[in-house]
């Protein structure tokens, strides 16, 4: 399939077309996979029930044509039963040469019973072989309930089943006058609407789970987006993998018009994707607003459809939206009002990045990540927009590029696009490649603003907790000129109360000396260990001027460096400092209330609870 469609089309085209027919999004660049995203029409490039609607239909459209043309089989077969009889194996076999996903395995049990009532002569109910579906995947798989395909095919395909539903006799239609054709035309794409805005809804805390933002043109686009892209040009699509081995030439020939229409798909995406507020953040919902949102929606939707205790349910309806706005507001109040200082590091490969949720309710992200060779990989993207998201954040408060080196500054190129930075902070030293020039345009294109150490006071109160700029703090260019990035990182103290965590970002020896024969007041409980674990930093004058209870250190699982560098590991060990690195504890997250520091870690890939490493860090004092 793959090759017939990449053999026909443009490449942008070809990677569209592999998403609609397979499912395929390997070919689509990260930020086209972010784009289709944001637009609310990434459903279209997965394999999903409508591919396996689509095969039961074609093959039943098929029957009835052929078989209809048999002298006598009418008679004595009902071509509905023939029909289900060979619709049933083709889709079983279409899902499995998909790759089985959640949604396209949903699709074919419910499609399944309903062809098994067909043939047995007993219609079954759309919402009974919905749940019956949901029981058995769920009985033979229960980590589904873990699976965003499942949740957000069978949330929508409750929701289009409880919207209203247009029936029209396509013969009464054609006799109709042209004014009247219109109205319903009208009607249908009103219809369609409320279909989208209904499956919108019903997915909507799936989606916060998830990904942690909805896409608010979702309902517009796919108006749009479906009748082009689900309608016509994947059934076409699908044609042409077909004839490609045996008519070439057809292939050729169909390969035209869907070329056509995967550039005005492509349109709508673009277009959907620039929408002002395209996309809103969606912090995690606690278990009481799950409640409360889904007695909203289901009373609402029950409501609609009820032509009795249309008014209970309606009231019933309010109390669920009431407790789940007073739930809102309750977060946002406990938010700003909290003490608690939380740092995480997350894993972020080998690289450096960490989260700041302030006491006072602003974030910070000092360093993102990145990849240092030409990848796919961007942990902006992929760990932390999430974790931000998550949290309800959409706004950075505070970015800190420590310097400006791909494994650093990578992933803020993604978060300067999708979340407003309102304050950033760099050494002012540049790379080559001009990262940090272009992360500087994004900041003030969204009205950001822009400072170097040398522009900061030494000790900067926010966010509820004192900044201690610790280097470099030359007047005028900010950095020390004689001294390479890493010797330049932004080295910065968080202090909350009598607890305090120091971020040293690449520093190295040389740098290290100049901290130190400053005097510089670096001592802290947490040291966020400087170059990854590299054996050329944390030297032994360092580590007494910190003189830290607990190390942290961000690297990659079996990175090329070998960080922690086994000399490194020792010096801490000799001093008795617990080292923890995100390689073997994946996302570390300290919390301080000002006395003390909790501390928790949780091994990548595993589905856990972040497991107690460290309770309490003593007080050095």
């Amino acid at each position: 399939a793959a090759i017939a469609l990449t053999a026909r089309l443009s490449a942008p085209h070809a990677a569209v077309a592999r998403g609609l027919v397979m499912g395929d999004r390997g070919g689509l660049a990260a930020a086209d996979r972010e784009a289709w995203a944001d637009a609310g029409l990434a459903h279209l490039l997965a394999v999903s029930g409508m591919h396996v609607t689509m095969v039961v239909v074609v093959i039943s459209a098929g029957v009835r044509l052929f078989a209809g043309r048999v002298p006598g089989l009418v008679e004595r077969w009902s071509l509905p039963r023939v029909a289900a009889v060979i619709a049933l194996p083709t889709a079983l076999l279409f899902c499995a040469w998909s790759a089985s996903p959640a949604s396209a395995v949903r699709a074919t049990i419910m499609g399944g019973v309903g062809l098994v009532g067909v043939v047995l002569g007993r219609p079954a109910r759309a919402v009974e072989a919905l749940a019956f579906t949901g029981l058995v995947m769920l009985v033979e798989q229960p980590l589904l309930l873990h699976d965003a395909g499942f949740g957000l095919s069978m949330a929508a395909v409750a929701a289009l089943l409880a919207s209203p539903r247009l029936r029209v006799d396509s013969a009464a239609l054609l006799a109709r006058p042209l004014s009247r054709l219109l109205l319903t035309a009208r009607r249908t794409v009103m219809l369609g609407f409320i279909a989208s805005v209904s499956a919108t809804l019903a997915a909507l805390p799936l989606t916060a789970v998830f990904f942690g933002r909805v896409s608010l043109v979702a309902p517009l686009t796919n108006l749009a987006a479906v009748p082009i892209g689900a309608t016509v040009a994947t059934p076409l699509a699908l044609v042409l993998v077909i004839v490609a081995p045996v008519a070439p030439r057809l292939a050729d020939l169909l390969a035209v018009p869907l070329e056509r229409l995967l550039g005005w798909l492509l349109a709508v995406v673009r277009f959907g994707e620039k929408l002002p507020g395209a996309t809103v953040v969606l912090a995690t919902p606690r278990t009481h607003e799950l409640v409360f949102y889904v007695v909203s929606l289901v009373s609402a939707f029950a409501a609609a459809r009820a032509s009795r205790q249309r008014a209970r349910l309606g009231l019933l309806s309010l109390a669920g939206a009431v407790g789940l706005v007073a739930s809102g507001v309750a977060r946002w109040v406990v938010t700003r009002a909290r003490s608690e200082l939380v740092v995480m590091v997350p894993y972020v490969g080998q690289g450096d990045g960490v989260i700041v949720h302030f006491p006072g309710g602003q974030t910070g992200v000092v360093d993102a990540g990145g990849a240092i060779a030409t990848s796919d990989w961007d942990p902006g993207r992929q760990v932390i927009a999430p974790l931000l998201r998550r949290s309800g954040v959409a706004t950075i408060d505070l970015a800190v590029v420590s310097h400006p080196h791909p494994d650093h500054i990578g992933g803020f190129v993604y978060l300067a696009e999708r979340f407003r930075i309102a304050e950033l902070w760099r050494s002012g030293q540049r790379d080559d490649a001009g990262a940090l020039l272009r992360l500087e345009q994004s900041v003030m294109r969204r009205g950001g603003r822009i400072r170097a150490p040398a522009q900061l006071a030494a000790t900067v109160n926010y966010g509820g907790i004192s900044i201690d700029v610790v280097h470099p703090r030359i007047d005028e260019t900010s950095y020390l000129p004689e001294l390479d990035l890493n010797d330049n990182s932004v080295v910065l103290r968080l202090r909350h109360g009598a607890r305090s965590i120091l971020l040293t970002g690449d520093i190295e020896a040389i740098a290290e000396r100049e901290i130190v024969a400053a005097g510089a007041q670096v001592a802290a409980d947490v040291l966020k260990v400087a170059h990854h674990g590299s054996r050329t930093s944390s030297t032994p004058e360092m580590l007494d001027a910190v003189r830290p209870s607990l190390a942290v250190v961000s690297c990659g699982v079996h990175n090329q460096f070998g960080f922690p560098h086994p000399e490194t590991i020792d010096r801490f060990r000799g001093r008795n400092i617990p080292l923890l690195s995100t390689s073997r504890f994946g996302a570390i997250t300290l919390r301080s209330d000002g006395l003390t520091w909790r501390v928790s870690g949780h091994r990548p890939g595993l589905m856990l609870p972040a497991t107690p490493i460290l309770e309490e860090v003593p007080d050095d004092d």
